[in-house]
């Protein structure tokens, strides 16, 4: 009995679907994991018109070219278009990222607009 709890708590482990994380704010864009958001930077509005959102995320780890590489693959997924490097649309809206570089760590920041934002 003990033997087939254990297989099937296993079994449920293994098949379970993982959470992935979202960027805070936004539900629908993705952050990569090794990626944590500076929260005296970001914000996010809501609005009739639509949505701002401001997100600074950093890491030690990640190069440009990794961040830049797992949002080129995600993104179209979930309905983006890149329309020039790093710039993404979706319906009426626009994310940017851009980057820098800041004693040894990789700042990404995320901006998302409605158009009429």
């Amino acid at each position: 009995m003990i033997k087939r709890f254990g297989f099937f708590l296993l079994a449920f482990c293994f098949f379970c679907p993982v959470r992935a994380a979202f960027i805070e704010g936004a539900e629908d864009l993705p952050q990569m994991d090794e990626l944590m958001q500076v929260d005296d930077l970001s914000m996010s509005f809501d609005a009739p018109e639509g949505r701002i959102l401001q997100s600074y995320q950093q890491s030690e780890t990640l190069t440009q070219k990794q961040v830049e590489t797992f949002y080129q693959e995600t993104l179209p997924a979930l309905g983006w278009t890149e329309v020039k490097k790093n710039v993404y649309e979706r319906d009426n809206e626009r994310l940017t990222l851009t980057f820098e570089s800041q004693k040894g760590l990789l700042i990404v920041h995320f901006e998302l607009k409605t158009d009429a934002s």
